[in-house]
């Protein structure tokens, strides 16, 4: 069904003629939009996309199109760069449009495709027991035709213009033209002298062209041996005992790394560089070797050399990273030459899937992508371990394969990812997910080669090259050869309407840093928990990553500031099976997000699936924040209470302290301080009820069975779903805190704590050192109230079911008088949080349900 139309006027940027093609585009539930030609009605290309498209519109200022649908979200394209071309690949790049070209592959077979076998003699058997049968035969199998099996195909980078080398298991070696399409044969990478080392052409299985001198080709083979030639010059790199090359990549001139099924060798030629050698024995006289071996039974499928650091990042084929420190090879006797290293770390981060790729972002941090759609990045810390930051799935694919540079528009810390989505391959921006290319491959089992300009001068995109292998029926291949020019339009550098999870999110919080940031936390049932970066217009997300995920839901989060870095924050999220996680997260000024990983929390008892964490918070224990107290409620009328240090390093698991048993679910929670000797807390459970306690402890310890309950309030007839407190005076004789509550009541009630400070704490001997007064409550709602924040000391926000937002004052008299209500666009509200302005003008308010939105309230 086909939901909205609209017509598209493209400029060609051509000279020749009137440089506009009109198109009509039409929207559908097929969750495509489709472009059609004005002239004739005929398809002219097929945009794809996720869900069904409603609605499409298009802008000729910009030359992009706009579709939106059932899943919540814009897709944008650069209209030009998608539509096809058939006026060659020039004319092509000229008029920014793809072409798409399918080239034969030369025949190079040595055995004739026309010979034919001769049949069997005993292709008809005669029945002798019965002549009275007729005769039967056998039915012989046309004999089919002998494959053209490529060795290698890879993109050249030549200072003319780049090419497509193809090796093939014939020893062939043939280079096609892009201009021009047309082939050139090159020398055969084989010939009778590999035979000493056993080596056949059908043992090709990979090459690696030379970065420096395209003339080198290096070609992997089955027997563990890679062969170096040139032209007609050729040796053998010594293989034996490792098993067969599964891919190759030279790190520069001199360093190549050769990927065996369960090992990474690197060669590394010595003296001159290989290019002005005039024969290849002198380099392989000088070539030393070092085995990177990772001692486990799968694949290796990807590596990254950070030579710089001296350590080398394997990936296998189960979802395994190792981490090796590279070791220079002294040796000057051949004899002597190979070393093999032994790990030193290692973390599975790929669920047991092949990591496809990796990439070193800095001097300690490593990108990797694998089979199972995920993003992960980790941190190689103080040289002994890897620890995990970050994992986040990528929606758009099934499966990522590789990661490749920015383009030159896009910010420094972005990246191009390319992936599956059935047989589809996309490549998109990992900041934006802004999709650049897609092309329908056929069937993974078909190989696919990118060539990206990454030296592009062009200040509004960059080519791209691909091809793809097809085989044919008589046993020859053809490559399709698709150019096009991507582009990454300003119009998409920043995203409106971001994709935070793919379910309810449960829990949110805002923080506003020392650097101007906002940041927004949010918890969801999707196992996963999202840290946002809002621009300062707060219209739109400069930056997003995603901790790595829970088991069934994480079901809360906060978020502290730092006293001594006000860029970094402490971060607690809290699950099933009463399980918390630990973080420092710093974001830059750039809006980069880092994450480490400090620890796990859980209690001394044994948790099942359905016990679940439903609300955390912290407070920093000392002034620069080194170590926090973290409290967390669960459902079932626990609260468990940990000592977290920020500034150490990674903390296993952490044990918690029951400091507050209750038969009923504890659902909010809050920390009004915590002085020399105890901490106060506040805790609101399913019953309604609402209890004010202090928890002593030590220096180096919680001492959980001296906790006190100072109060116990009726504070709601049903659920106290959420708490929020507020110092309003921190004198030296008293402290004053002010508690707001929400309940399914759908009422609000707000009371005063005062507390005394240490020197009053000490000489109390056991005497409630812990106050209340002024105690009031008033229904707001027609609906139970999920979020509450204090915003100053007399307004407080308030949002729940009724999918209302509103602001209410609370006056001398304790009463509550409505100063603000606003409709929100979310659904099955569970959490609210606020921060406000670094000039205290303004409110920023976070609601949280199906989805997340933002309000900025003034004063």
């Amino acid at each position: 069904t086909s939901y909205c139309c609209c017509c598209c006027c493209v400029d060609d940027d051509d000279d020749d003629d009137d440089g506009r093609n009109c198109l009509l585009a039409s929207s559908g539930e097929d969750g495509t939009i489709r472009l059609w030609s004005d002239e004739n009605g005929e398809p002219v290309a097929t945009l794809q996309g996720s869900g069904s498209y409603w609605d499409v519109d298009y802008c000729s200022t910009s030359g992009m199109l706009a579709g939106g649908g059932n899943d919540g979200t814009v897709h944008l394209y650069h209209l030009a760069s998608r539509l096809p071309y058939d006026g060659g690949a020039t004319t092509c790049r000229r008029r920014r449009r793809r072409c798409r070209t399918i080239v034969a592959v030369p025949d190079d077979r040595r055995v004739p495709s026309n010979e034919q076998p001769t049949a069997s003699s005993s292709s008809a058997i005669e029945d002798k027991e019965d002549s009275s049968k007729p005769t039967k035969t056998k039915k012989t199998k046309k004999p089919s035709a002998p494959k053209q099996t490529f060795a290698g195909v890879e993109f050249v980078a030549n200072s003319n213009a780049p090419f497509l080398r193809v090796a093939t298991r014939d020893a062939s070696v043939m280079e096609l033209d892009f201009h021009s399409l047309q082939w050139r044969q090159q020398t055969p990478w084989w010939d009778e002298s590999l035979s000493s080392f056993a080596i056949q052409p059908s043992q090709g299985c990979c090459t690696a062209s030379h970065p420096d001198d395209p003339r080198i080709l290096a070609v992997g083979t089955m027997r563990g041996h890679v062969v170096l030639c040139r032209h007609g010059n050729r040796i053998v790199l010594d293989g034996s005992g490792h098993k067969t090359v599964q891919q190759m990549t030279w790190y520069n001139s001199s360093i190549l790394l050769v990927y065996h099924v369960q090992a990474v060798r690197i060669w590394e030629f010595r003296g001159e560089p290989i290019p002005q050698v005039p024969n290849l024995e002198h380099s392989q006289s000088l070539a030393r070797v070092t085995t990177y071996a990772a001692g486990e039974k799968a694949v290796v499928i990807s590596a990254a050399l950070n030579d710089a650091r001296s350590m080398l990042v394997v990936g296998n084929s189960r979802g395994i990273l190792f981490l090796f420190h590279v070791t220079k090879n002294n040796h000057d006797d051949a004899a002597a030459e190979d070393m093999t290293v032994l790990p030193f770390a290692s973390r599975r981060l790929h669920r047991k899937e092949h990591v496809n790729d990796l990439r070193w972002m800095s001097n300690d941090r490593i990108l990797s992508v694998g089979n199972d759609g995920h993003l992960c990045e980790c941190r190689v810390e103080n040289q002994t371990n890897l620890v995990e930051l970050l994992r986040s799935p990528i929606r758009a694919f099934t499966g990522i394969d590789r990661i490749l540079p920015p383009l030159t528009q896009c910010s420094k810390d972005s990246v191009l990812l390319g992936g599956y989505s059935g047989n589809q391959y996309i490549l998109i921006d990992y900041k934006t997910f802004y999709e650049f290319f897609r092309t329908d491959t056929g069937g993974r089992a078909r190989t696919l080669l990118f060539s990206l300009d990454a030296d592009s001068k062009a200040s509004n995109g960059q080519p791209l090259l691909s091809t793809i292998t097809t085989p044919r029926k008589d046993g020859l291949n053809d490559l399709i050869v698709e150019s096009q020019w991507i582009e990454h339009p300003e119009s998409v550098r920043f995203t409106l309407g971001s994709n935070l999870h793919n379910e309810t999110l449960f829990d949110i919080d805002l923080i506003r840093l020392g650097n101007g940031k906002l940041v927004m936390l949010s918890a969801s049932e999707d196992c996963s928990s999202c840290i946002s970066v809002w621009n300062r217009t707060l219209m739109g997300i400069e930056n997003q990553a995603l901790l790595p995920p829970q088991e069934s839901g994480v079901r809360a989060i906060c978020a502290k500031l730092l006293a001594d870095d006000d860029s970094s924050m402490f971060v607690v999220e809290g699950g099933c099976k009463l399980l918390l996680r630990f973080y420092l997260i710093q974001v830059t000024k750039s809006s980069a997000i880092h994450s480490k990983f400090l620890g796990k929390g859980s209690p001394t008892e044994n948790a099942a699936i359905d016990h679940r964490i439903n609300a955390v918070d912290s407070f920093p224990m000392a002034k620069e924040g080194s170590t926090q107290f973290v409290i967390s409620g669960d459902s079932n009328g626990h609260v468990f209470a940990y000592f977290v240090s920020v500034k150490g390093r990674e903390q296993t698991s952490l044990q918690g302290a029951l400091v507050f048993e209750n038969p009923r679910p504890v659902l909010s929670l809050t920390i009004l301080c915590c002085t020399l000797h105890f901490c106060y807390i506040v805790v609101g459970t399913s019953g309604g009820d609402v209890f004010v306690l202090s928890i002593p402890f030590s220096k180096t310890q919680i001492i959980a069975d001296g906790s006190k309950i100072h109060h116990h309030l009726k504070a709601h007839s049903m659920g106290t779903n959420c708490l929020s407190a507020l110092c309003v005076d921190s004198g030296t004789s008293v402290m004053n805190f002010r508690v707001c509550s929400g309940g399914d009541d759908q009422a609000i009630s707000s009371f005063e704590i005062a507390i005394a400070p240490e020197e009053v704490e000490a000489n109390a001997r056991g005497n409630s050192t812990c106050t209340i007064s002024t105690i009031a409550s008033q229904q707001v709602s027609i609906s139970a109230i999920r979020g509450i924040s204090w915003l100053d000391d007399r307004h407080i926000a308030v949002s729940g079911y009724g999918q209302k937002l509103s602001v209410w004052e609370l006056t001398e008299n304790s009463d509550l008088v409505l100063r603000h209500v606003d409709d929100t666009e979310i659904g099955d509200v569970n959490s609210l949080a606020s921060a406000i302005s670094s000039d205290g003008e303004k409110a920023f308010i976070a609601i949280a349900g199906i989805g997340a939105q933002l309000y900025s309230v003034g004063s």
